[in-house]
């Protein structure tokens, strides 16, 4: 099953992929024992944010290898900057296609697979009646 979640960052990628920017945002901590994750910070229009990805999604080769202060890339909404990631824009327009793709692909199967469901019912019923 789709979680909220899941739909939630879907509309916070596409608001990136929709009107992102892109500014220059500093490591400040690694966490490599929890699926690589990063933290980060950047600043926008005087204001600072901070975000957490993980080491792959910010273009960094290995989370062991990371050190604090090391330069990322972050793209962020620009109606709404804490809205951000490491992963460059068109990463972001990416994720967003495939998630659609994904979306079309589970929901023909699951048409499908109810399509069948009942097909076999209505036979069972027919065999049942005659």
């Amino acid at each position: 099953m789709i979680s909220v979640s899941t739909f939630k960052r879907d509309y916070e990628t596409q608001q990136i992929a929709r009107a992102g920017r892109s500014v220059t945002g500093y490591v400040t901590e690694k966490s490599c024992h929890n699926h690589g994750r990063v933290s980060y910070r950047y600043v926008v229009d005087g204001n600072a944010y901070t975000g957490t990805d993980s080491a792959s999604v910010c273009g960094l080769q290995d989370c062991t290898h990371v050190q604090e202060g090391a330069e990322v890339t972050v793209s962020y909404a620009a109606t709404q900057p804490a809205l951000a990631s490491c992963a460059s824009i068109s990463q972001q327009r990416s994720s967003v296609r495939n998630s659609y793709y994904t979306m079309l692909w589970f929901g023909a199967a699951l048409a499908f697979s109810l399509w069948r469901q009942w097909r076999k019912w209505r036979m069972s019923l027919a065999d049942g009646a005659a």
